[in-house]
């Protein structure tokens, strides 16, 4: 299985920017730094992961939404209405997970809904 990954954020109200990018699982994403999931930022992500199947090479994607529960309800409010742009620039993917806590950032629910 090879995995890579993009990151994003907003860099001020309403402009997302490209936080982090690399190889590896959500695990990976996780671990290499608090600014890829801080606690008090939205960050969206998405995995690209390369399986091999029989004799068949497949790709599936996963888009994760992070919305932290310390975000006021003032910013979840807006956020809401960028989640849907922000899930078409990621489309297509085959799987998602929302995540507000630390914990439901977990590589293995994604490998679960993708079951291979």
């Amino acid at each position: 299985v090879s995995t890579c990954y993009v990151v994003v954020g907003y860099s001020n109200k309403n402009t997302l920017t490209v936080v982090a990018e690399g190889e590896g699982t959500l695990e990976t994403a996780k671990n290499e730094g608090p600014q890829n999931f801080p606690k008090n930022k939205c960050r969206y992500a998405i995995f690209k992961s390369s399986h091999k199947v029989e004799l068949a090479n497949t790709v599936k994607f996963a888009f994760v939404d992070w919305t932290p529960t310390t975000i006021s309800p003032l910013r979840k409010g807006l956020l809401s209405i960028h989640k849907g742009q922000v899930r078409q620039i990621f489309h297509p993917y085959h799987v998602s997970l929302e995540c507000s806590d630390i914990e439901d950032l977990d590589s293995n629910a994604i490998e679960d809904k993708i079951s291979f």
